[in-house]
């Protein structure tokens, strides 16, 4: 009896995501989209004296914000993917986002992070934020 009900409350919670229209996006878009803002960020240091790391640092930290780009990245955006909080779905606030993003700053963390996103498909600082990286709801038209 406690298999059958377990059973109908994993239904329940695919049912909910499918309701929502986010569904999590396997772990290989995630990593393609994250190289893509490291490709960018490298390209922003090209700028002359310090305005190029400067510049490639705030992208770095403001990347995913609900303000910019819809709470994507620019390779989240080209991955059709955003920054979510887990509970609800909704859009991540600006603050989570940047304290997810700060965390990569940190070498020894985001090893350990790493190393948490391949063992478990979701970065550790998710966790502790309580947000995940899904699918951008298509629009009907």
């Amino acid at each position: 009896m406690v298999m059958v009900e377990n059973r109908i409350e994993e239904i329940g919670n695919a049912s909910k995501h499918i309701l929502l229209g986010l569904l999590t996006k396997p772990r290989i878009e995630r990593e393609i989209a994250f190289v893509v803002d490291i490709l960018f960020c490298s390209v922003l240091t090209f700028f002359p004296n310090t305005l190029g790391i400067v510049t490639a640092v705030a992208y770095f930290l403001l990347r995913d914000n609900p303000l910019l780009l819809g709470g994507q990245s620019f390779g989240k955006h080209i991955y059709g993917l955003r920054v979510c909080m887990s509970e609800t779905g909704e859009k991540a606030t600006w603050r989570t986002v940047f304290l997810r993003n700060l965390f990569s700053l940190i070498p020894i963390l985001n090893i350990v992070d790493f190393f948490y996103f391949v063992r478990d498909g979701r970065r550790l600082v998710d966790v502790w934020m309580g947000s995940d990286v899904r699918e951008v709801p298509k629009q009907h038209e």
